[in-house]
């Protein structure tokens, strides 16, 4: 699965209104929404981090995307 895939999944409208109304997590089981949550979670963390590991390994200045310009974002003083 992408990580856009799994991103979209975890920010639907209906899993950020169960954060929001009881009500609909006693319908759904809350213990089951967490635990497929969690995993979502963890799988997009590790997509994340083996894309920021790759781009370490093989920069390329010519990216404009915004993981491209933080990753070369340097503090100013």
């Amino acid at each position: 699965m992408k990580l856009c895939e799994i991103l979209e999944l975890a920010s639907g409208v209906w899993r950020v209104a169960l954060l929001y109304f009881p009500a609909l997590q006693n319908l759904i089981g809350m213990f089951q929404f967490w635990e497929k949550q969690q995993q979502r979670q963890n799988k997009a963390d590790q997509l994340l981090y083996e894309e920021v590991q790759q781009r370490r390994e093989n920069p390329d200045p010519s990216c404009t995307d915004i993981l491209s310009l933080l990753m070369a974002a340097r503090a100013g003083n």
